[in-house]
């Protein structure tokens, strides 16, 4: 018989969750980013001059 590496579940599973955990924070970092910056363009967009 060959000698194949195995990988337990105790070894995948740390690395299955920082992979989950990176996508969740790079989801929440474009998120927050769209939000600010729609905000900033909104409120760059309402500001209104008055005339004399």
């Amino acid at each position: 018989m060959s000698k194949e590496k195995v990988v337990t579940i105790n070894e995948r599973i740390p690395s299955l969750k920082e992979q989950r955990k990176q996508r969740s924070n790079r989801r929440l970092l474009f998120f927050l980013s769209f939000l600010f910056y729609s905000s900033f363009i909104n409120g760059l967009l309402s500001i209104s001059f008055k005339s004399r």
